[in-house]
């Protein structure tokens, strides 16, 4: 018996693969070579922005003069001391000093050299000159209208991340703009199913950022014998070496997977503010969590 089968201009064959999901630490995001990693990586992988992020760079002429309040002690954005410092920093930024005003070294220095003001302009162009809706660059905002959605997600996405933040929220108690943007990293990375987090080192390579805000999640760095930490981290590393972003990190860049492990956030996903409600005082359905991290 002779089979009719289609020469070979008639077949075709496709095969998509789906390309590496990441959860950004906002620290890194926020480093002088943050914006330079994201511009080159979104085309190689499906990146997701902190929500406070978006607020940081929305005030990014505070910060700019106030680099400290990132870190802690910032004050609200609604109060009259706010208001007079941004005034005056956007005054001094254009027009100089005013008359009879002497114009302090630090706040010089901050608007001119800081390396945290450089990198907020560049996050300013970023958004200025680039339509976000052509880069891979998803968001949860403060509502369903303010969030962008990679495709394929369920649509609770948005209510499961504010019941996660708002859980977090009375672990970490987190006091500054870059720990709540930690916050909601790790809430995210929960919503999302387990998306782990692209993190960077504190000085001295000892831990990721990240982990000095989950101080109540016992954390395991993986070494590079664990067998499914090597094939996941070639995963992301071929990411990395396809962005062109190699020379990043052999200079500038120690970057580190984090992967959030609650077994008991599976009841917020479930029952939401009743699950919370039930749960013990405290731990919000965060009970056994972990942190899991790597070497990239």
């Amino acid at each position: 018996m002779t089979l009719n089968l289609p020469n070979a201009a008639e077949l075709s064959l496709s095969l998509t693969l789906r390309a590496p999901r990441l959860v950004l630490d906002p620290g890194l995001c926020l480093s002088p070579a943050g914006p330079l990693l994201v511009e080159r990586l979104q085309s190689h992988a499906e990146l997701w922005l902190p929500r406070e992020l978006w607020r940081i760079l929305d005030n990014s002429d505070y910060f700019s003069v106030r680099p400290e309040a990132l870190q802690g002690g910032a004050v609200s954005l609604d109060t009259p001391e706010f208001e007079f410092t941004l005034r005056r920093a956007l005054r001094t930024r254009l027009h100089g000093p005013s008359d009879g005003e002497i114009e302090s070294p630090t706040l010089r220095d901050q608007l001119v050299g800081s390396e945290l003001a450089r990198t907020l302009e560049a996050w300013d162009a970023i958004r200025s000159s680039t339509d976000l809706l052509g880069l891979r660059l998803f968001w949860l905002g403060d509502g369903l209208a303010e969030s962008l959605v990679a495709p394929g997600y369920a649509e609770d996405l948005h209510a499961r991340f504010e019941t996660l933040a708002e859980g977090l929220d009375g672990l970490f108690a987190p006091n500054s703009p870059l720990a709540c943007g930690r916050r909601d990293a790790i809430a995210l990375s929960i919503a999302l199913g387990g998306v782990p987090i692209l993190s960077s080192l504190e000085p001295g390579g000892v831990r990721p950022a990240l982990c000095a805000l989950a101080h109540t999640f016992e954390a395991t760095e993986l070494d590079a014998t664990d067998p499914l930490a090597a094939i996941e981290r070639e995963h992301y590393r071929t990411a990395l070496v396809r962005a062109q972003c190699a020379s990043l990190c052999w200079s500038v860049l120690s970057l580190a997977i984090v992967h959030v492990h609650a077994p008991q956030s599976s009841r917020v996903r479930a029952q939401g503010a009743v699950a919370r409600d039930r749960a013990p005082s405290g731990t919000h359905g965060f009970e056994q969590a972990r942190l899991f991290w790597y070497r990239a």
